[in-house]
């Protein structure tokens, strides 16, 4: 989407049941719903749907923070790339620094929503982790991989902030 939105989603688990509760139809949950069709029905309980859904969840974040990753070097190369290249590639024209600077702007916001989605994860699975419904060996190894993964997104989110920091300075700097 050109401006992703946070919505509140909240997880109501009691005995084998799940209920979420959420005003928008997301991708992710999209997405566990048409792969849940692949799965037995003696594999559904609440703590494997909660698994499989927040799995969903990340796989997402991990696309949108990729796809993120990639637009930055884009910008990066069209912000550093040698003079004479630029010139031939925009047929003399000059850098547009305002369209430069909203990019590099966007794709802050874009980065700063998705930590804040990581922390909101991270958060969940900690306290769902500690109950009784994940005492399953299966489900609960499946939160410990999901908890990595989160610290691990949540590393490169950070790392993804600190270069559209240095483009923002880079850009403000060529001015």
């Amino acid at each position: 989407s050109d401006s992703p939105e946070i919505h509140n989603i909240s997880f109501i688990l009691s005995r084998n049941t799940l209920v979420t509760i959420r005003y928008v139809n997301t991708m992710p949950f999209d997405m566990f719903l048409s792969r849940k069709e692949r799965v037995a029905r003696e594999h559904y309980h609440g703590s494997s749907v909660f698994a499989g859904l927040f799995e969903a969840l990340v796989d997402r974040l991990s696309d949108v923070l990729e796809k993120t990753g990639h637009h930055i070097d884009e910008v990066s190369r069209e912000i550093f790339l040698p003079h004479e290249k630029k010139q031939k590639r925009l047929g003399q024209r000059k850098l547009d620094f305002e369209k430069l600077l909203k990019e590099v702007g966007r794709t802050g916001d874009l980065i700063s929503k998705a930590r804040e989605s990581l922390f909101s994860f991270q958060r969940a699975i900690s306290f769902v982790g500690q109950t009784d419904y994940f005492k399953n060996a299966e489900d609960g190894q499946r939160l410990q991989v999901l908890a990595r993964d989160i610290v691990a997104l949540g590393d490169h989110a950070a790392f993804l902030s600190q270069k559209v920091n240095f483009l923002l300075a880079a850009t403000l700097g060529m001015l």
